[in-house]
């Protein structure tokens, strides 16, 4: 069996938590471009709903069902982002030093907070 010197198992974590985090990264910057696509989705339907041209009209109706499905869309990426973020949390929690950094204390070399 492999033997970790403490140093290696700790860089080790340090890059699968780096990974993990770059998955939530992901799924964050997903939801913020599929949001992005609605917006743009619901600007258009916006000037077709205003034209007084008969094409613009059916493509209207395209672009709402279009505004529907991206919705649906998001609603999934935010569903995996939340059930992502419970696993990470689960299978990495967080150390004293993590939570201090997140509540804004300053943490020194030995891990004691200030």
């Amino acid at each position: 069996m492999l033997e970790l010197s403490e140093e290696s198992k700790e860089e080790l974590r340090q890059s699968i938590l780096r990974n993990q985090q770059s998955i939530l990264k992901g799924r964050e910057d997903a939801i913020k471009f599929i949001e992005e696509v609605i917006k743009h989705n619901r600007r258009m339907a916006k000037i077709y709903k205003d034209s007084k041209f008969l094409s613009d009209k059916n493509e209207l109706e395209a672009t709402e069902e279009r505004v529907k499905e991206w919705e649906f869309r998001l609603k999934e990426a935010k569903e995996k982002l939340v059930q992502a973020e419970m696993e990470y949390g689960e299978r990495y929690p967080e150390t004293i030093q993590e939570k201090a950094l997140k509540m804004g204390l300053t943490v020194i070399r030995g891990g004691a907070l200030q």
